[in-house]
């Protein structure tokens, strides 16, 4: 609501916004709980970052994943090749990922939760890369 009330001028708006509408009001109050958790803010940030990384990796690999394709559709058909190639790619860069973060001192469980792959996948991808 604060983003909506930019100025001096539009903040008394926000409290009158907060008075009359009770689900508005709530919500809010939940916003400040979770901004002032640093744990919940530290993984937020963590998620915000993995998945900026893995945007990046997907832009990368689908590029090196293409032309993997590419070459092996010369061999196997061109829509089979780019296909398989892009899969390539795109799973290493998650697991490149995922080893980047583990070497950046986050903890296996963080990654876990960060990327939605179970512990155990973690720990099986962390150990294939060091």
């Amino acid at each position: 609501m604060t983003w909506f009330c930019r100025n001096e001028d539009h903040m008394s708006g926000l409290e009158t916004i907060l008075e009359r509408n009770p689900a508005i009001r709530e919500a809010q109050e939940l916003y400040e709980r979770f901004t002032a958790d640093e744990k919940m803010m530290a993984l937020c940030e963590a998620r915000r970052k993995y998945l900026a990384d893995v945007a990046t990796f997907k832009i990368v690999s689908h590029d090196e994943g293409y032309s993997e394709g590419l070459a092996k559709g010369e061999e196997i058909g061109l829509v089979k090749g780019k296909a398989e190639g892009e899969e390539i790619g795109l799973g290493e860069g998650e697991e490149n990922t995922t080893t980047a973060m583990y070497r950046n001192g986050i903890a296996v469980e963080q990654i876990s939760q960060i990327t939605s792959k179970s512990v155990e996948e973690v720990r099986f991808i962390v150990e294939k890369h060091l």
